[in-house]
């Protein structure tokens, strides 16, 4: 492409082309396809690869910042618009970070044979996930603007979806152990949501309006379930919930 500079290491050997407007960077050890798209300007993409799997950085409009590395798994970073900020580290598995507008962060961790993604439009959103064992999934959309996602999840079957709209909304989600299950849903602004799970659970938590918070909690022993659901504005709710052994 003219006007990039790309660098290629392949054995330890480099390959360099013309000056920068934008930046590609490739290590590769072991098999498997690695691919890297820039149009517009002062983009910044790093792959670093090792074993099999399939890698591929798309970048479009000014200013991204992408870098993956992984053993054994595929990822994928899609950016449009202006200034985003992604980052994904892979042992297995499968991951994709997609964002549109701009000045968006989204970084994710796994290993395993999990799969992870997080899509986000519009500006100034912020997205964590991290994954350790096998068999978890993980999905963060956000829309708006200012909004903040944070998922960890350790051991096997953990699920947890969380979507949010409008702006100002913030809400983390941790699980641990197996067999959970997490929905989370929140629109309007400034709204805030925390769910911690260990041991097998389910919990659905809804909010609808401005400034709602949910706090629920459920703790170590027999699998339970939760269903929460807020509509309005200025609502607030707290749930501690210890299954019987």
């Amino acid at each position: 492409m003219r006007g990039c500079q790309a660098i290629l290491l392949l054995i330890g050997i480099p390959l360099i082309a013309s000056p920068l407007l934008a930046q590609a960077q490739i290590e590769q050890a072991g098999g498997g396809r690695q691919d890297i798209r820039q149009a517009g300007r002062g983009h910044d993409a790093r792959q670093l690869q090792a074993g099999g799997g399939d890698q591929g950085i798309v970048q479009d409009g000014s200013g991204h910042h992408a870098v993956q590395s992984s053993t054994a798994a595929a990822a994928r970073i899609v950016q449009s618009g202006r200034g985003h900020s992604a980052r994904q580290r892979l042992s297995g598995g499968t991951a994709r970070i997609i964002q549109s507008g701009a000045d968006n962060s989204a970084a994710q961790d796994q290993s395993g044979a999990s799969a992870a993604e997080i899509r986000q439009q519009g500006s100034g959103n912020r997205a964590v996930q991290r994954q350790t064992g096998g068999g978890n999934y993980a999905m963060t959309i956000q829309t708006g603007s200012a909004n903040l996602g944070h998922v960890t999840q350790a051991g096997g079957g953990n699920v947890s979806l969380l979507t949010q709209n409008g702006s100002g909304n913030r809400a983390e989600i941790l699980q641990q152990g197996g067999g959970n299950r997490s929905e989370a849903l929140q629109s309007g602004h400034d709204n805030s949501l925390l769910a911690i799970q260990s041991g097998g659970a389910a919990v659905t938590l809804r909010q609808v309006g401005n400034a709602n918070s949910i706090d629920s909690r459920l703790l170590p022993g027999a699998p339970g379930g939760m269903t929460v659901s807020q509509t309005g504005s200025g609502l607030a709710l707290s749930v501690v919930q210890k299954p019987g052994r």
